[in-house]
């Protein structure tokens, strides 16, 4: 199973790529857990990061934005 993680501060958008990524999970036959966040804080905050295998993250963010977080977790988390 793949654990992947949305980060968007758009709550509209961030339905759409679940919705997107659930899609091609069907159709690619691949079982994945969603790991939804609202912003980069959050995603660091749950400690989130050392448990997926695929991060997808919004660049434009309040608060920390998708560049600083992959810095953040790339630096602090283990891989």
């Amino acid at each position: 199973m793949l654990r992947i993680g949305l980060c968007d501060d758009d709550k509209e958008y961030l339905q759409l790529l679940m919705h997107m990524v659930r899609l091609w999970a069907d159709y690619s036959r691949v079982e994945v857990e969603l790991l939804p966040f609202n912003n980069g804080d959050d995603l660091i905050a749950r400690n989130a990061a050392s448990h997926m295998d695929i991060v997808i993250l919004d660049i434009v963010m309040p608060l920390l934005n998708g560049m600083d977080t992959v810095s953040y977790t790339h630096l602090k988390l283990p891989t």
